[in-house]
């Protein structure tokens, strides 16, 4: 009798159980992979927009010189970033003297007492000495009111020996004119005022803009807050010598990248080429980017920035300026043609002197005249 031949799986078959499993064995790995890491990269954010809500409000507050009431006008942005019930629940406090000014009445305040025994917290509004080691004294205050606070350094001289290092929020007067002009002055002194109480040297904060003197430094802050900002901020590292010599060292710590650069689109003939330079100024970017486009462009050209972020997977966000963009129109062959087209050009010229206000209306009518609907100007 005839032996029945074996049978032999088919080759699909075969090649499907021995990919099956490692691909699924990968599947697997990539989806917790990415699902780590989607998260990290989300609570990351969603920290950066709640530290960012928590300085827009902070740089709200404002007291009654009239009554000394204390007032927050919270922003919109803050507000709508705190409200949000996509997928938590946000809960605020802003507080002065036990009463609540905005916010949750019975939101608990943190227990100070709870924090880690290397971290002192200063309680008074004069400053008070803090033997950080041998020979070495840290002067620190605190801020009880959200704004008026007086100098710290008005009347105030150190009472023993050794190298003194004040730590405080102020406002150096000289250093205001390079702040924002909405920046309200904190405990305000002078440059002059630190060796004259005794310090050595004022680490200080409050100014946004990083500057080092003879006698105090700021360090700028740590994660960006606009667009255009100058000079290296983050963190100072300080070493201090037995002589009271003190030599700082700048670190920057921000984990946010904000890119500013601008973009020339004259003489740039075709959208792709608008793109390609895009691609080029930005490509290797990450973070922010704020992209300011200017020069004359080609009427036929559609920029369409809107499309320009798919080609930027390494920026978390991008902001297009486009106000510097003028259509490239020919205005003195257009007023020579005899057509509809030269005659409106003509009565425009004739009748309109302000050139910002002509160039929108030459724009706008040429535009409607070529049939198009994008009739906004750039």
């Amino acid at each position: 009798m005839a032996k029945k031949p074996e049978r032999v799986p088919s080759l699909r078959r075969r090649l499907l159980t021995r990919l099956l499993v490692p691909l699924g064995a990968l599947a697997v790995g990539l989806g917790v992979g990415g699902s780590a890491l989607i998260h990290g990269f989300v609570q990351s954010t969603h920290d950066r927009l709640l530290a960012g809500s928590t300085l827009a409000i902070a740089e709200r507050l404002a007291v009654d010189d009239d009554n000394g009431e204390v007032t927050v006008d919270l922003p919109a942005v803050a507000f709508g970033m705190l409200e949000s019930q996509a997928r938590d629940s946000i809960y605020y406090n802003v507080a002065h003297e036990g009463g609540v000014i905005t916010g949750y009445l019975d939101l608990p305040l943190p227990d100070i007492s709870k924090m880690p025994t290397n971290v002192t917290v200063f309680r008074e509004d004069r400053l008070l000495p803090f033997p950080l080691a041998d020979g070495l004294t840290v002067w620190g205050a605190a801020h009880l009111e959200p704004a008026g606070t007086r100098s710290f350094l008005d009347g105030f001289a150190v009472d023993r020996g050794g190298v003194h290092i004040g730590l405080f929020h102020g406002s150096e007067r000289s250093a205001m004119s390079a702040e924002d002009a909405s920046k309200v002055p904190h405990a305000p002194f002078t440059a002059a005022q630190v060796p004259a109480a005794g310090l050595h040297f004022a680490l200080v904060g409050h100014l946004h803009t990083p500057s080092d003197g003879s006698f105090h430094a700021y360090p700028g802050n740590p994660e960006p807050l606009s667009f255009g900002e100058t000079g290296q901020r983050g963190a100072l590292v300080v070493d201090v010598d037995a002589a009271g010599g003190v030599r700082t060292t700048r670190h920057v710590i921000a984990r946010t990248d904000v890119v500013d650069v601008d973009l020339d689109v004259t003489g740039l003939g075709h959208s792709g080429a608008i793109r390609a330079a895009v691609v080029e100024l930005l490509g290797g970017c990450r973070g922010v980017a704020r992209l300011r486009v200017r020069g004359d462009l080609d009427p036929g050209i559609d920029l369409d920035p809107g499309s320009w972020r798919s080609m930027l997977p390494g920026l978390d966000g991008l902001v297009v300026r486009t106000d510097g963009v003028h259509e490239a129109y020919d205005v003195d062959a257009l007023a020579g043609e005899q057509t509809v087209r030269g005659e409106f050009v003509c009565d425009v010229v004739a009748a309109v002197a302000d050139p910002v206000l002509r160039r929108r209306i030459l724009t706008t009518g040429l535009r409607a005249l070529d049939g198009r609907d994008d009739l906004a100007v750039l």
